[in-house]
């Protein structure tokens, strides 16, 4: 999972919202439940766009440069070799194995209204969408369709973060007025 980012609105309100929402019947909690899950569907299509766009460009190394590190376990320094990477174009474009489509249909809203815990999340599920974390990262290793003696670096495309970012007062916003609704409503 790439992560979970749980979106609440004032603790004090949530909690509140929420310990009335435990009161209400089970056919308005199923609606409201179902209602609530929809709020994140902005963040959601946010994310699956990104995942349209252009791939990103090919990743190789271009160059090495020396750093000077502290060994942790006996304080010595030692003088370390790390990559610098740059773009290089794609060797075999147009060749696809579903990797991003599985992240699109991965994304999901989560409603959380435990005792201990209350909230929404917007989450990747892993079982479904393999490499999502990785595909997250600005740059990641893997090896080449599957050959563990063969590894090549890649671009990744950051999708996940802004799209919450960016549609977090809107999910606020709804989530509370659903609540508010339901509660009013019963």
């Amino acid at each position: 999972m790439v992560g979970a980012v749980e979106i609440r609105p004032d603790a004090t309100q949530l909690a509140e919202l929420l310990r009335e929402f435990r009161e209400l019947p089970p056919k308005v909690k199923r609606g409201v439940r179902a209602a609530l899950h929809h709020t994140g569907d902005g963040i959601i299509e946010g994310q699956r766009a990104i995942l349209d766009g252009p791939l990103p460009a090919g990743v190789a190394v271009s160059g090495h440069r020396l750093t000077l590190a502290k060994n942790r376990k006996n304080g010595q320094f030692v003088v370390r070799r790390t990559n610098i990477y740059g773009e290089q174009a794609v060797k075999r474009p147009g060749r696809h194995t579903g990797l991003r489509q599985g992240i699109k249909d991965a994304l999901v809203t989560r409603v959380v209204t435990g005792t201990t815990r209350q909230g929404i999340e917007i989450r990747t599920q892993n079982n479904k969408a393999t490499m999502s974390t990785g595909w997250n990262a600005r740059l990641f290793r893997h090896p080449v369709f599957g050959n563990r003696n063969a590894w090549a670096y890649q671009a990744g495309q950051p999708y996940f973060y802004a799209p919450v970012i960016a549609g977090r007062e809107a999910l606020i916003v709804d989530a509370t007025a659903i609540l508010n609704a339901a509660i009013e409503g019963s």
